[in-house]
């Protein structure tokens, strides 16, 4: 069992999502310049200045989500862009990401409501590419997009346990060779990859590594979880899927690798063993390596809320912009040798990682 196939929360009686209301979002995904007027007509939302929202300015649009009514389109920009970055522009991740996060958490902030922190560091280069980028028309890859409502529509089952990993893994299948190199050249665009992927990969973790270490050490700890939980170490098997193959060396290494250490971040991280934490470790993820995966979980998740579920919204975008900014505030741990840590205090292996535990203003999130 994933930890993505925690309960996300998700209530009996989904409703397919309506014609009109798909072709709204699939089309603003698709231009996200042209504003959110037709998806909130679409919705029935309120469309007085949806079309004046800017896409470019993320940060704008991420303080005016945080601030935002229930009902209000601006709490949409999140399930676009992230889906957006997902499926069309995974090389605008860091620039739009950083920006849309810091302007929701700096507005929950001034509201009282959860601390900021400072601004991330902005590369002006990037976010000029990624204006460039998001500024033109895009397409959704081939028979992505029914992949994504079966998902969002909860169609069959999709958002249960044991299923949303196999149904958001799946996306992959859509994706083209040419969208497959573009995402393994946006990988090294995170901090600490290129030195990751030039190590190789790693030998797979076995259950006998984590036997014999003493109470409160990385090994003994992840043993207990490992076995009290019924999980498995690796749920994937990645030798399996094609596309994960070693002509694409950034995906190949890192996918392997955090299907083998996901359970590692999430004791080192402090991430909760739930829907929430998952969403929370999901973000983090992407912060940290631009795990394709993840910004499609989280795009899959967000759109779900948006049209089945919108008074949890405002929760999952809080976490998720948490999620990023301590991903991207971490050191990187794509590169860490935890099988050299078996016999190391938990706490200690934090100190020596400078991944400080995952603290959250969502209180079911931790």
């Amino acid at each position: 069992m994933d930890r993505n196939d925690a309960d996300l929360g998700t209530p009996p009686g989904i409703v397919p999502v309506a014609l009109a209301v798909k072709q709204a979002f699939e089309a603003t995904v698709c231009d996200p310049e042209s504003g959110l007027a037709r998806l909130a007509q679409a919705l029935g939302l309120p469309t007085d200045d949806a079309a004046a929202l800017a896409a470019a300015d993320w940060r704008q649009a991420g303080q005016r989500a945080a601030t935002a009514a229930a009902a209000d389109p601006a709490l949409l920009w999140f399930p676009v862009l992230f889906a957006r970055l997902a499926f069309v522009d995974p090389e605008a991740l860091i620039p739009v990401l950083d920006d849309l996060c810091d302007g929701w958490l700096a507005a929950r902030e001034a509201a009282g409501l959860c601390p900021a922190g400072p601004r991330l560091a902005r590369s002006k280069a990037l976010h000029a590419e990624a204006r460039q980028q998001l500024g033109q028309p895009g397409l959704w890859p081939d028979g992505l997009a029914a992949r994504f409502w079966e998902v969002v529509e909860d169609v069959p089952g999709a958002s249960a346990p044991g299923v949303i990993t196999a149904r958001c893994a799946a996306f992959g299948s859509s994706f083209s060779p040419a969208f497959f190199a573009r995402l393994d050249q946006a990988v090294l665009r995170h901090p600490g990859l290129p030195q990751a992927v030039a190590a190789g990969p790693r030998p797979r973790i076995r259950m006998a590594d984590l036997e014999g270490h003493a109470p409160g050490t990385l090994g003994e700890r992840l043993h207990a979880m490992v076995v009290d939980n019924g999980f498995d170490l690796e749920v994937i098997d990645t030798d399996a899927v094609a596309y994960l193959a070693e002509s694409l060396p950034a995906l190949h290494i890192t996918s392997r690798r955090i299907l083998q250490t996901h359970d590692i971040w999430h004791l080192v991280g402090d991430f909760r063993l739930s829907g929430l934490g998952e969403v929370a470790i999901s973000s983090f993820q992407l912060a940290q390596f631009g795990q394709n995966y993840s910004a499609g979980f989280l795009a899959s998740v967000l759109a779900l809320s948006a049209f089945q579920t919108p008074g949890i919204l405002p929760y999952l975008i809080q976490v998720i912009a948490e999620g990023w900014r301590h991903g991207r505030t971490t050191p990187p741990l794509m590169p860490v040798v935890w099988e050299e840590m078996w016999d190391v205090p938990l706490d200690n292996v934090r100190t020596h990682t400078g991944c400080a535990p995952f603290r959250s203003a969502v209180p079911d999130a931790r």
